[in-house]
């Protein structure tokens, strides 16, 4: 809590903050949100550590915020951890990064689930980023939708990474509107349907720079 209140502070000159992997439940959301939207470029993304790492911070009592772990016969080889953020957390830094007041304009929350973040306030404030990495957040079908329309109305050579994310319910033209209008679109592991992906390279513009476009069908 004393980070994001020295943070809010008027003599803070801070721009950048990398607090990924973090439990960061127990502070106040407003503080929160007027602390990530008062920065420049923020991560709040997950992590994978090695085994040694894990094993030094849990005997130290960490909460790891654990979300997977790779063992190989009997040894641990890595562990991802989640940034720990409650709903209501998550709802008020949309809601103030959506807001014309925000600063913010990099944004990396990959791995954070944003499943309770209202549809409209996300799309707004995605939006609003000149980069945003929204991958493996376990968006809902209904978030999927109106975040690309809102990417296929704003304005273009922005990047977002909608990667992880089930987009197939979106409409084929919404989504290769809005790819048209990123800089290196990343739709890996996107569950793409063959429309969707018609679409897309239908769109697609010589010489645009792409980082990749997956289904499970074909490769791309």
């Amino acid at each position: 809590t004393a980070l994001f209140t020295a943070i809010t502070g008027v003599s803070s000159s801070l721009r950048k903050l990398d607090i990924g992997s973090t439990n960061l439940a127990s502070v106040e959301p407003g503080l929160l949100a007027r602390a990530i939207c008062s920065l420049e470029e923020v991560s709040l993304a997950m992590e994978v550590a090695s085994s040694q790492a894990t094993y030094s911070y849990m005997a130290r009592g960490g909460d790891t915020g654990l979300k997977t772990l790779a063992v190989e016969g009997d040894s641990l080889v890595s562990v991802t951890f989640i940034t720990v953020l409650t709903g209501q957390q998550l709802q008020a830094v949309f809601e103030e990064l959506a807001s014309s007041s925000s600063a913010l304009r990099k944004l990396d929350v990959r791995g954070t689930s944003l499943a309770r973040v209202d549809s409209r306030v996300l799309a707004r404030a995605v939006a609003r980023l000149e980069e945003a990495d929204i991958s493996d957040t376990s968006l809902s079908p209904v978030q999927a939708k109106t975040v690309v329309l809102a990417i296929s109305l704003g304005p273009g050579e922005r990047r977002v990474n909608l990667g992880g994310n089930n987009l197939s319910s979106v409409e084929p033209v919404v989504l290769a509107r809005a790819v048209a209008r990123l800089h290196r679109p990343n739709l890996l592991q996107a569950s793409l349907t063959g429309e969707q992906i018609d679409a897309v390279l239908e769109t697609l513009q010589p010489g645009m720079v792409y980082d990749r476009l997956y289904s499970d069908d074909r490769d791309h």
